[in-house]
């Protein structure tokens, strides 16, 4: 029962973190959400959730994508909160938006060119090809 629970809670962080005010909020509300599913598929892998888990984490992916490649005006440890979102807890799913939909592939270049100060996209860069050499 405590484990349905916990599902409620991290869709329902979902949910919030679509309607939070602030980029740290939203980004903090989604981390916890994502931290909750893994647990719950850590603890249960052979969940009848896991195919409802997987469809709200890509949804997500999407989403915030989408939203992060519109909006230019995000701070720099806002950015880096997302980009470890976008490309390390959702890495997988993002992945996969990129290789089903040319959109997806344009709005990540959008993201991720958008951040046009030079220590950002370093330091984007540096990450990325980590995070990259963990999926490989």
């Amino acid at each position: 029962m405590q484990d349905n629970e916990n599902l409620s809670e991290a869709i329902e962080q979902l949910r919030l973190s679509e309607k939070a005010e602030t980029h740290k909020e939203k980004a903090e509300l989604l981390f916890e959400a994502l931290d909750t599913f893994d647990e719950h598929l850590k603890d249960f892998p052979d969940s009848p959730d896991a195919k409802r888990i997987a469809n709200l984490r890509r949804a997500h992916a999407r989403l915030w994508l989408t939203f992060l490649a519109a909006d230019g005006h995000i701070d720099l440890d806002d950015t880096l909160r997302y980009f470890f979102v976008l490309e390390g807890r959702l890495g997988p799913e993002v992945d996969r938006l990129i290789a089903e939909n040319p959109e997806f592939v344009a709005a990540h270049k959008r993201f991720l060119a958008s951040k046009n100060n030079d220590e950002v996209l370093r330091l984007i860069k540096a990450a990325q090809a980590k995070l990259l050499a963990k999926r490989s």
